[in-house]
């Protein structure tokens, strides 16, 4: 009787430590696969910035403003791909490629959410941001402060 209790209690430890390896495997598996997922869409956002800038300017110096073409490409890419292509996303995508030139540097390091986070904190290009932070007041001082120190204390963890 103790001996089938103990080849009992011995066929469990072996089957628990065979599943908790298995869980370890897939876990592991699904991380990097997330991870290179986040890298790629990243990559690719980037490029649509690219060409969204690349189209706007046609080789001058400025773009063109006024002529809805980020509503218009809304339009037409969400029909296609379906979510995600929203006006004020892709005017996410043209600030990122126009912030950061060298996508490498932060799309395997950032997801697409912190990369917009920092797109609206940092805004070097101003135009109507800029004009709203003029006209808000301290309300929007303050927040803008917190989203700072929150994303600052996040990026000094990140890249440490």
């Amino acid at each position: 009787m103790k001996n089938e209790v103990a080849a009992i209690s011995e066929n469990d430890r072996q089957l628990t430590a065979l599943v908790d390896n298995i869980v370890k495997v897939v876990r592991e598996a699904r991380e990097s696969v997330s991870r290179h997922v986040n890298t790629t869409m990243v990559v690719a956002y980037w490029n649509v910035g690219r060409y969204i800038v690349e189209f706007e300017q046609q080789g001058s110096a400025k773009a063109r403003y006024g002529t809805g073409l980020l509503a218009n490409l809304s339009k037409l890419l969400s029909a296609r791909l379906g979510r995600g292509y929203s006006r004020p996303n892709l005017n996410n995508m043209r600030k990122f490629y126009l912030v950061y030139p060298i996508c490498q540097n932060i799309s395997d390091k950032l997801n697409w959410s912190q990369i917009c986070e920092l797109i609206t904190i940092t805004d070097p290009l101003g135009g109507a941001d800029e004009a709203g932070r003029r006209g808000c007041g301290e309300r929007r001082r303050e927040m803008i402060t917190r989203r700072r120190g929150v994303t600052g204390a996040f990026l000094e963890r990140k890249f440490a």
